[in-house]
């Protein structure tokens, strides 16, 4: 889904095929999955969880806020929610944060 946003990936990723299987699922087993299993198993009241709003698609259009209150459920609180993208850089800039290539190539 990222594809057709990153400038110049699809040509990357044709130059530079992975020797590997990847799956849209990866998300869903290393991250969501995974969340939700440790909230079923330690019943948080709040949860904290790094989205930003001007990361585009599906995350910009299902929160409207870094706050939601739900009943029976936990707090989700989302406190870089408001950062842009120019933000993001100055604090890289700012701690000498290093990406993988495959964020920055």
């Amino acid at each position: 889904m990222n594809i057709r946003r990153r400038r110049w990936l699809r040509e990357f990723m044709a130059e530079n095929p992975p020797d590997f299987s990847i799956s849209d699922r990866c998300c869903d087993g290393a991250k969501k999955a995974t969340a939700k299993q440790a909230e079923k198993e330690i019943r948080p009241d709040l949860t904290v969880t790094g989205v930003r709003k001007s990361e585009g698609g599906a995350i910009a259009s299902a929160y409207r806020s870094c706050f939601d209150g739900n009943c029976g459920r936990p707090y989700r609180f989302r406190p870089i929610f408001w950062l842009k993208g120019s933000d993001r850089d100055a604090y890289d800039r700012a701690f000498g944060v290093a990406h993988s290539d495959c964020y920055s190539v």
